[in-house]
């Protein structure tokens, strides 16, 4: 998975490609860079979690959502973005 960003029409790629562990169970994705531990649920479109220090404690939530195609859409409304 790699994090990228949209930024005046153009993607920047934030972060190179890391491996992630999937935990079909529990529908969750998990991986660890540097000292942040993360963790995302899988749930239709969206994917929500947080990163974690390594101490346990919680640093930033994350919410994530699937655009159309294109990417130019927004996935639950349709409308232009």
């Amino acid at each position: 998975m790699a994090a990228s960003n949209i930024v005046d029409g153009r993607e920047i790629v934030m972060k190179p490609a890391s491996e992630w562990d999937y935990d079909g169970a529990n529908r969750s994705l998990t991986t660890t860079m540097g000292k942040g531990h993360f963790r995302l649920t899988v749930s239709g479109d969206r994917m929500e979690g947080e990163i974690s220090l390594a101490d346990g404690k919680g640093y930033r939530r994350i919410h994530l959502v699937k655009r159309g195609e294109r990417g130019n859409e927004c996935h639950n409304c349709r409308r232009k973005m």
